[in-house]
Order: C-alpha cells, then structure tokens, then sequence
C-alpha cells in the first residue's frame, strides 16, 4: 500500500449557514460504510427552513497532490434517497486512491456545501458461518440456574430469524483496515457522533494496535495480526461492522448463536461443559496452555469450536453487542433488538451490554452463556473486543 497522507476527519459532519436572514440549512454528512476494493456508500441529511431544496446529492473527486482541494468538474452523484435524506453508492473506486466526497444542497438562487470527509477504498474479509434461525429460551435457564445472576432473569422465549456471525472475534489486522479506510488519526479524529472515540490510543498498546506517528499510520505488533481486537469502544465496534457492510449483533442473536443454535446441547459454556472448558475457552486459569506464550489475548480460533462452528464464544475476550443494558421483561420476543436510543435516554440508561467473558477473568462463571456483562459504550478495555454480523 502506498504511503498514507492522513487528513483530519470525523465521523459526524454538521454546517449550518445563511444565505439571508429567512433562510437556515443544516448539512450532516455521515462517514462511508458498506466500503469494498471498488465501492462505498455513504449517506447524509439536509434540513432547510426558508427555501426549497431543488437538487442534493455528493460530490466525489480523488485527493489530489496539492493541497487545495477542488471540485471543478467532478462528477455529483444524485442521491438514491430523497433531496433531504441524501443517500448513493460510489463505484469504480480504485483500491490505491485516496478520495473525498462532499453533500451539497441547491435552491433556486444558491448552493450549500457540507464538510469534506475522506476515505480509502478497502475490503476486509471476515469469515462468518449462516445461524438458522430458531426459538429457544434466554437467560438463567436450568444449566444456568445454580450460577446466573439477578440480571439473568426472568427465562424468557425468544425466536430470531436467520442472520451471518463472525465465525472469530475481529483481529487487529481486521480492524487496522477500518483505521486507515476511514483516514483515522491519533490526534482528535476517529470519532462517532457524539464526539466518542472509536478506540484508546495508545502508542505502545501491549495488546497489538498501535499508532506509528513516524509514518502516520497503525501498527500490529508482530505475531498479534490474529489477536482479537481489544480497547475498542462500543462506538468503534458499531462503525468498524458498519463500514464493513454488516452490524454488532444483537444480545439474543448472540446467546443463541452461543448456545449452539438449534444444534444446542444445552450446555454451562459455548460448546462445552465444566469439565471441557479448558479446550474451549481461553481465560485466567487456562495461562499455562497459551499456544505462542502471551498471558493476555490469544489468536482467534486456536480453542474448540462450538455447535454452529463459532469460536471463543466463552473466552479470549468479552464483546459488546448491539443492546442497551436493561433488565428483562417476562415477555415472549420476535427478533428483539433492545431499547431505542431514544428510550434508553429517556429512562437514564447508559450503558451497553458486553457477553462472553475473557482472558482476564478468573471466576469461570463469566464464561457462562447466559452471563451479561455491561458498560458505558465509551470504555475502552483490554479484555473487550467484538464479533461480526450481518443479516
């Protein structure tokens, strides 16, 4: 790859302007996802008061070698959505280029520019294996019972359809490729829109990833290409599976795909029981079995895999998942997906739910599927990472 020239960027762009005392318009221009070798597509808002809108859409040219940007004569690519809800896909995109892409809004008599974001194209290959859908009970069920918490309660029936799981957590290589596609920097980039960052930026991050500031880009310690990804934020987790054409998966798609699916035998951990767990799961007093030496993270997929063919469901690393963290309701559910943003706000809840377990923990009850984690979505840990899915 050639050398990055990183520009400052975030992930939420918001201009307001006047173009006279009558008339007000506000700009959000949202990062790229979805991004491949040749692709990325990328949406965004316009919210005028005082005018009509009567053309939107983006403007997209490659970086050039001067430092002034200019858009003349590059092409605009009309939005898919609606002149407010501006949305398009960019094709023809070369894997070597680096581009920046613009939302703009015109009225009869002016035109509106956003803020300028930039990209490289590049896709990331995580595996994942199909999770037929099914119904099974969630929470402190009879295997659980003796060991599960308050929070585990009550069992309750949920059914979700068919959805794609990474068949490991996300590596450091993996999320490496996010870092540099969306030009993320160490100094005050790499934000989601509530101004969180993405992950802890460290220089010298024991875990793997790090930001080199002699060549402007980040590193993988050697030999931790296949460690799961840890320190990253709930935020960075969201966007990382977004840009990658997928999303977290949900607290009850992953209990299920844990359990083992409709192939689940029931058992205390992901594919095992008590007396299994040293092959399954990588955690505290399973130190002495590290195939390469490390006494933190280990690489994906070197322990047992469960009943759906998924690895470190217990173990390695906790991982966050889509849900506010909230207790259960003893209701029967049909793909729940958790409270809103909006509700969770409303009802003072902050923080997200983390499920697995990790190398950290000594207690292997933490270990257990139906065990629920949970943090503020902006806490950076080293034994927290994340899993893949798409629908």
């Amino acid at each position: 790859m050639k050398s990055l020239l990183f520009t400052l960027t975030a992930c939420l762009g918001l201009v307001i302007s006047s173009c006279s005392e009558d008339v007000t318009v506000s700009i959000k221009t949202f990062s790229v996802y979805d991004v491949t070798n040749t692709s990325a597509s990328v949406n965004g808002t316009v919210t005028m008061v005082g005018d009509d809108i009567k053309e939107s859409g983006f403007l997209r040219t490659t970086i050039p070698t001067i430092t002034t940007m200019k858009y003349t004569n590059c092409p605009h690519f009309v939005s898919s959505g609606t002149l407010s809800d501006v949305k398009v896909t960019f094709t023809g995109l070369t894997a070597d280029s680096s581009y920046r892409y613009r939302l703009y809004a015109k009225t009869d008599d002016s035109i509106y520019y956003g803020s300028t974001y930039s990209f490289y194209p590049g896709q990331v290959n995580v595996p994942t294996v199909l999770v037929v859908g099914g119904k099974f009970s969630m929470g402190g069920t009879v295997e659980q019972d003796t060991f599960a918490r308050e929070n585990e309660f009550p069992v309750h029936e949920v059914t979700v359809a068919s959805f794609k799981m990474g068949t490991s957590e996300v590596t450091n290589a993996q999320f490496q490729k996010f870092l540099i596609s969306r030009k993320i920097l160490v100094a005050g980039s790499g934000l989601s829109a509530n101004g969180s960052s993405y992950t802890f930026i460290d220089y010298k991050n024991p875990y793997g990833l790090s930001y080199n500031t002699a060549t402007s880009t980040w590193d993988v310690k050697p030999g931790l290409e296949n460690h799961p990804v840890v320190n990253v934020t709930w935020y960075g987790a969201y966007e990382f599976c977004r840009w990658a054409g997928g999303r977290l998966p949900t607290e009850a798609e992953w209990e299920f795909a844990a359990r083992g699916g409709n192939a689940s035998n029931g058992n205390l951990f992901s594919g095992c029981g008590l007396s299994q767990l040293s092959i399954y799961a990588w955690y505290d007093a399973n130190m002495d079995k590290s195939p390469d030496g490390s006494s933190d993270t280990q690489v994906v997929k070197y322990w047992a895999e469960n009943e759906q063919h998924l690895y470190d469901m217990s173990g390695n690393v906790r991982e966050w998942v889509t849900d506010w963290y909230n207790y259960y309701l003893p209701l029967s559910q049909t793909n729940p997906k958790g409270m809103s943003d909006a509700d969770a706000t409303d009802s003072g809840i902050n923080e997200k739910v983390r499920r697995g377990g990790g190398w950290a923990d000594k207690d292997v009850n933490a270990l257990r599927v139906s065990r629920r984690d949970h943090s503020a979505p902006d806490v950076k840990s080293g034994s927290c990472g994340f899993r893949f899915a798409k629908d």
